[in-house]
């Protein structure tokens, strides 16, 4: 937030936030169940979208439920969590 002296008082404005995503691309384990063993692993390349909400700052964590690798036993998947490391440029 940026504050400036005027004839009237104070003025402060803060920066307008656009809408910001990334695509976050990874190796996501899925499990195999054909075959009589049941417990295979697939290791399958995939890129996702993931919103980057406004204000976030350098070693944010962002939490992406239901997008981590598979359950043990054929279990729901766990959580993807993107660790953010945020530059700020001048003059936007």
């Amino acid at each position: 937030m940026r504050t400036e002296q005027t004839p009237i008082g104070l003025f402060s404005q803060e920066k307008q936030f656009l809408h910001v995503w990334i695509v976050v691309e990874m190796v996501k384990v899925f499990l195999n169940t054909v075959g009589s063993a049941g417990e295979g692993r697939v290791h399958v390349k995939i890129s996702i979208k993931v919103q980057i909400p406004p204000r976030v700052s350098r070693g944010s964590i962002l939490r992406v439920a239901g997008e981590g690798g598979a359950g043990p036993r054929g279990g729901p998947p766990g959580d993807l969590y993107v660790y953010l490391d945020v530059e700020e440029v001048e003059g936007i």
